[in-house]
């Protein structure tokens, strides 16, 4: 396996990580449409994350 495909997933989990912030700062305001559009979008790489792994065969070894 490349370096390069170890990166896809750490990447996916940053974006998502990087979506918290927008998603709780715009349900305080109010703006909850906009929340749900973040919400999708982190939901989207998290479906995009479990399929890579399975089709690539990825997994993290603890």
């Amino acid at each position: 396996m490349s370096k390069y495909f170890i990166f896809i997933p750490n990447l996916l989990s940053i974006i998502r990580i990087g979506l918290v912030y927008p998603i709780l700062n715009n349900i305080f305001i109010g703006n909850f449409i906009i929340s749900l559009g973040y919400f999708l979008i982190a939901s989207l790489t998290d479906a995009l994350d479990g399929f890579l792994a399975r089709k690539m065969k990825w997994q993290t070894y603890l």
